[in-house]
C-alpha cells in the first residue's frame, strides 16, 4: 500500500490526508444493509493506516452517523480531523428543510458536539445554502463558532460560484465540499479555480461515482430497495452500460500503476489543481486499505489525457 500524504486544508494550519473518510453511508440510509460494528471497525482501520480526516453531517441517518464516528473515536480524538456540515433540520414525522439561522446554528453546533463525543470540532460546514437567511447572518453564525473555539475551521458545501463567493465575502473560508469524479464534473468546474485563487481547501467527494468506477457492476448488478441506487437512472438502461464500456477502457491504465480501477479514480481526483483531499465512503473496514492506495503516487499527464478520451460524451448526462 502506498504511503499516506497530507496536505493543508486551505489557511486552516490543519494538514488532512489525501484521502478522508465519508460516512454518509455509515448512517443507515439510502445505502443498504448497515453495520455498526462493521462501520466504526472501518474507521479505526483507517485512522490505523494514517487517514486522519474523517467527514460527517448532522443529517447523515438524522444523527446516527454522528455518533458511530464519535463511537469510533474514542481513545483516538488526537488522530483525528472531524468535519460534520450543518444545514437540515428534521423532525420524528420525517420531515426535512434547510435552516441556516445563526440561532439555529449555534443550536445545531451544540448537538453535533454531544454525539460527537468531543469539546470542539475542526472543520465545520455549510451542508447547503439557505435562501431565507442572509448570508452574512449564516457567515456571523460561523464566526463566533470560531472566536469561541468551538470550531478550528469553517466551510461550505454545495453553494454555486456567486454563493461561495458572497460567503467568502462576509468571512474567510477554509474548506469547501463538493462532488467530483471523472464522470461528475458539472459543479465543481466554476469553483475550483476561486477556492485556488482564494486558498480554500476543497473535500472533492464521490470518487468512485456511487461505486461506477469500482469496476465491481455489470448491466445486470442489482441494488437493494433500500439502496438509492436502484432507483436512479445513472443505474439503468443504456446510459449504465456506455459507462460501464468506458470503464473497462480504464482498467489497462490502472493496471499500468499496479493499481486498482478504484485507486485510479481516486487519484485521479487528487491530480485536479485545487483538490486537497478524495473523500471516499466506506462501509467496511477491508475497504480502507483498497482507498488508502489511491494515495501517496500520480497518473502521469498522457494517462490523464486518455482518461479524458475515454470519458468524454459521458459526464454529467443526468
Amino acid at each position: 500500500m502506498s504511503e499516506m500524504h497530507y496536505r493543508p486544508l486551505g489557511t486552516s494550519g490543519l494538514m488532512v490526508s489525501e484521502v478522508s473518510i465519508g460516512t454518509w453511508a455509515i448512517g443507515g440510509e439510502n445505502w443498504g444493509e448497515i453495520n455498526d460494528e462493521e462501520s466504526i471497525a472501518a474507521i479505526r482501520k483507517a485512522i490505523d493506516v494514517g487517514i486522519n480526516f474523517i467527514d460527517t453531517a448532522d443529517i447523515y441517518g438524522r444523527g446516527h452517523s454522528e455518533e458511530i464516528v464519535g463511537k469510533a473515536i474514542q481513545g483516538r480524538r488526537q488522530d483525528v480531523i472531524i468535519a460534520t456540515k450543518v444545514a437540515n433540520r428534521w423532525n420524528d414525522e420525517g420531515e426535512r428543510w434547510t435552516d441556516c439561522s445563526y440561532d439555529y446554528i449555534l443550536q445545531a453546533v451544540q448537538a453535533s458536539l454531544q454525539r460527537l463525543q468531543t469539546d470542539y470540532i475542526d472543520v465545520y460546514l455549510i451542508h447547503r445554502p439557505d435562501p431565507d437567511t442572509p448570508q452574512e447572518e449564516t457567515m456571523r453564525a460561523l464566526e463566533k463558532l470560531l472566536q469561541d473555539g468551538t470550531v478550528r475551521a469553517v466551510g461550505v458545501s454545495r453553494y454555486n460560484r456567486e454563493e461561495i463567493a458572497e460567503a467568502q465575502a462576509c468571512l474567510k473560508l477554509h474548506a469547501a465540499q463538493y462532488p467530483l469524479n471523472m464522470l461528475r464534473r458539472r459543479e465543481i468546474t466554476p469553483i475550483l479555480p476561486f477556492c485556488h485563487a482564494n486558498n480554500i481547501g476543497m473535500m472533492a467527494y464521490a470518487p468512485l461515482s456511487k461505486g461506477i468506477l469500482t469496476g465491481k457492476f455489470s448491466v445486470d448488478t442489482q441494488f437493494p430497495e433500500n439502496d438509492l441506487r436502484s432507483h436512479s437512472e445513472d443505474f439503468q438502461g443504456e446510459l449504465f452500460a456506455k459507462r460501464l464500456r468506458a470503464v473497462e477502457q480504464l482498467k489497462p491504465i490502472a493496471a499500468k500503476y499496479g493499481k486498482s480501477l478504484a485507486q485510479l479514480a481516486i487519484n485521479w481526483n487528487l491530480c485536479q489543481t485545487g483538490v486537497t483531499t478524495a473523500l471516499v465512503g466506506v462501509k467496511r473496514p477491508e475497504q480502507v486499505a483498497e482507498n488508502a492506495g489511491g494515495a501517496g503516487w500520480a497518473i502521469e499527464p498522457a494517462d490523464l489525457d486518455a482518461i479524458e478520451r475515454i470519458t468524454t460524451g459521458l459526464t454529467d448526462l443526468q
